[in-house]
């Protein structure tokens, strides 16, 4: 598994403890160096690191320090590439996203059971439907791709490009509306993906949700969420997270012994429209989230030219 952390001693150690009692048999670390000009951020980074490093069971370990600060968009998709560069497979956790013990056996169920099907791109620990139970399976699949707390295989992230180069041809195309049943969920994607593509957003993971859905492929989550996400706390917020956040959703087990298997590889148009809600409601906040959305649609058909709705 690849364990990338940065500046956080609080959050690394609860989601190390995690990864102590799951007991891996290789484990990765990757750390990005400290901003310069910020004051304690090299203490902070190198606290971080020393954490990682109290490895107490039979483990192979490798390490990738960076002595300067990349960033989030380099620093992480560079120690995914350089994990599997090493491993045909494998657990991806950052240091503010701690997993109930049951992640660690599903994310490995999945990883075999669908090595071979290139249609599931990533195995997910995130239940963004809130709880809600939209099939009788123990896990649905979705054209939303969350990452707080994943696993891949190399046949998937080997088509990763950082650049989105293609983006202009499916764009122009509309591939996002022909893969994604749910129409808020497809327009919300074409926005953030255009915003990437042109660097107003920098980041990493908009550029895997676009390659997944340029390949096809769909993200597996289970019903009940196995991650929850710490990073409000430490450095960075200081205040609990609102009741529309999904940092800090609470933790579930996945239940291993009676898994119920989808019949059929396929996203629902109901799970994608409670994800969108759920992410909306996130980012924008709920007695916003259905203005907002419907105006990014209206400007993008405008820029785009088509006709008005």
């Amino acid at each position: 598994m690849l364990f990338m952390v940065f500046n956080r001693p609080d959050t690394t150690t609860q989601v190390f403890e995690a990864i102590r009692e799951a007991r891996p048999r290789r484990l990765y670390v990757a750390a990005d160096g400290p901003r310069s000009g910020r004051a304690l951020e090299p203490e902070r980074c190198a606290e971080a690191r020393r954490i990682t490093e109290a490895v107490d069971w039979p483990c192979e370990v490798r390490r990738l320090y960076r002595d300067e600060n990349l960033g989030c968009k380099r620093a992480i998709s560079s120690a995914i590439t350089w994990f599997f560069e090493h491993e045909e497979a494998g657990i991806i956790l950052e240091d503010d996203c701690l997993p109930d013990p049951s992640f660690f056996p599903y994310c490995q169920m999945m990883l075999e059971r669908y090595k071979d099907e290139p249609r599931v791109s990533m195995i997910s620990g995130d239940d963004y439907t809130r709880g809600q139970r939209l099939t009788r399976d123990s896990y649905y699949f979705t054209t939303y791709f969350p990452i707080w707390g994943w696993a891949t295989w190399r046949r998937a992230w080997a088509k990763y490009d950082i650049t989105m180069a293609t983006w202009p041809e499916a764009r122009d195309s509309g591939l996002v509306r022909r893969r994604i049943a749910h129409r808020g969920l497809a327009r919300w994607f074409e926005e953030c993906f255009e915003k990437t593509y042109q660097g107003e957003i920098d980041t990493w993971d908009f550029q895997w949700a676009f390659t997944n859905l340029r390949e096809g492929g769909v993200a597996l989550c289970p019903h009940g969420n196995l991650i929850s996400n710490i990073g409000y706390v430490g450095t960075h917020m200081n205040k609990a997270p609102s009741k529309d956040s999904l940092l800090g959703l609470p933790q579930e087990r996945f239940d291993l012994a009676s898994v119920k298997h989808p019949s059929s590889i396929a996203a629902k148009a109901s799970v994608d429209k409670a994800v969108h809600q759920a992410v909306m409601r996130d980012n924008y906040g709920g007695s916003t989230a259905g203005r907002l959305d419907a105006f990014v649609w209206r400007v993008w058909k405008k820029v785009r030219g088509e006709a008005k709705s």
